[in-house]
C-alpha cells in the first residue's frame, strides 16, 4: 500500500519544489487587522506596506492602543 523509499534521493525525486514566493495580486482586497498587538507592529504592518498592500483597518479590543499604533504605522483606523 506504502511505498518505501530507500533514501532521501528518492523522496526529493516525486515531491515537487516548494515555492519560497508567490505573485503580489494584481488588485489587492484590502486588510483588516483585528488586534494592534506585537506580532501586528512588528511583523504585519511593516509587511504589508513593504509590500505595498492596503491596510483599510486597525481595530483592538483596547481602543487607545489601536488608536496609538494607527498614527504610529500610518494605518486607518
Amino acid at each position: 500500500m506504502f511505498e518505501t523509499f530507500k533514501s532521501e534521493l528518492d523522496v526529493a525525486a516525486i515531491k515537487p519544489p516548494l515555492r519560497q514566493s508567490w505573485p503580489l495580486p494584481a488588485q489587492p482586497l484590502p486588510i483588516v487587522l483585528i488586534g494592534a498587538g506585537g506580532i501586528a507592529q512588528n511583523a504585519h504592518l511593516p509587511a504589508y506596506r513593504e509590500a505595498g498592500l492596503p491596510v483599510a483597518g486597525l481595530f483592538d479590543v483596547v481602543p487607545e492602543v489601536a488608536a496609538k499604533v494607527s498614527a504610529e504605522q500610518g494605518a486607518p483606523r
